[in-house]
Formats: structure tokens, C-alpha cells, sequence
């Protein structure tokens, strides 16, 4: 349990990171948004002081629906 919770830590860092530095191609992603913690981060970075880590989490939660995610945006 405790090495499950340590490798997602990680992965969610990883991906917080890949989202700053603009490593992930929004336009070549296939699948839904909906992985809680996937939210999550984007949301979060919704908050950020990078403009360009803002309009690239925007760019992903695009086709994102949910009452939490409209109130999220709505706060930018």
C-alpha cells in the first residue's frame, strides 16, 4: 500500500511538471479526462502564476463536464 501510494505521488508530480515545462501534446491526447487526481492537478494549475500553465490546463479541461470543473474555470 504504501509503495502504490508513493509511486502516484510521483506520478502526479511528473505530471505537474510535464504540464509546466508544455511536454504533453494536447492535441494528441485520445482518451477523457476524468482520472480524479488527473483533475485535480489541472484544476490546480488553474491557480498558477504561469499564464502559459493556465491556458495549457484550460486547453486540456477543455471537453471536460462537471458542476466542480464550471466552478473551478469560473474562478480564473
Amino acid at each position: 500500500m504504501v509503495l502504490a501510494f508513493l509511486m502516484r505521488r510521483a506520478y502526479v508530480d511528473s505530471f505537474r511538471e510535464a504540464l509546466s515545462r508544455r511536454e504533453i501534446d494536447v492535441e494528441d491526447l485520445r482518451g477523457r479526462i476524468d482520472d480524479t487526481k488527473t483533475l485535480e492537478v489541472l484544476t490546480t494549475s488553474l491557480g498558477s502564476a504561469h499564464r502559459r500553465e493556465v491556458v495549457y490546463a484550460l486547453d486540456m479541461l477543455q471537453g471536460v463536464k462537471g458542476a466542480s470543473l464550471a466552478a473551478a474555470v469560473s474562478g480564473c
